[in-house]
């Protein structure tokens, strides 16, 4: 029997409504017992904040919510296969997957890239610091990265889209994940829930509408959390 997954389309109305003010919690999209998946999941949840900002204090420097972190946690614990992520800054995002692969005592992968070469390198030590070794960081811009995949015929099970708020470079990721992932997969892109996407004066920050006009229609808004939004892949 198919996994009973969780939905709400509804946030998409606030979303629009609230032109990107609104912020959602973590609630589940996979189906398990209690409301977290296990205690590391919980305390990443329960996270201390920087002071005076809504993003968690973590060891890694990062932008994520706890909401975010929860999310990333959940999807990576239960893709069961490889992950591409577009945007590694420091690390906490693929550190926080790969915590949940290690968790989930699945084998599986995060391909992570940044367009900036002192950034991939000082992520990659960071992580191989702290015992990570199935994180693989490659210096490349967003859409190419993708399209090297989509190549060699390389397939995701979950897919992050961090690397950009500019309109452009969003939308030429979104036209290539139909080709990196598997159907059935996840997709989330962070700062969707964002009031700068709504923001005229606000210089090309565009993660919403990039998303909006490049997505492939094969893609079902699954739900918002934090700031990020959730699409599943349903050829």
């Amino acid at each position: 029997m198919a996994e009973a997954l969780l939905s709400y389309p509804e946030d998409y109305e606030e979303i629009v409504r609230t032109q990107g003010v609104a912020k959602f919690p973590y609630r589940p999209t996979h189906s398990f017992d209690g409301d977290f998946i296990n205690s590391q999941h919980k305390a990443l949840f329960n996270t201390a904040l920087q002071p005076g900002k809504p993003i968690i204090d973590h060891e890694i420097e990062g932008w994520l919510r706890r909401e975010d972190a929860a999310k990333l946690y959940e999807m990576a614990y239960f893709c069961g296969g490889d992950i591409v992520e577009l945007g590694t800054s420091r690390g906490l995002s693929a550190f926080i997957m790969a915590s949940a692969i290690k968790d989930a005592k699945m084998s599986g992968a995060i391909y992570t890239t940044d367009l900036l070469e002192d950034r991939c390198t000082a992520a990659t030590k960071r992580l191989k610091s702290r015992g990570v070794d199935n994180v693989f960081v490659l210096c490349d811009e967003g859409e190419a990265f993708l399209r090297r995949w989509a190549d060699q015929g390389k397939k995701f099970t979950f897919a992050f889209i961090d690397h950009a708020h500019d309109y452009d470079p969003v939308k030429r990721a979104c036209v290539v994940l139909a080709d990196v992932l598997v159907p059935g997969s996840f997709v989330a892109f962070h700062d969707f829930c964002d009031s700068r996407n709504f923001d005229e004066g606000t210089n090309n920050f565009g993660v919403f509408q990039g998303v909006e006009d490049g997505i492939d229609a094969s893609f079902r808004f699954y739900g918002a959390f934090g700031c990020m939004s959730l699409y599943r892949y349903e050829p």
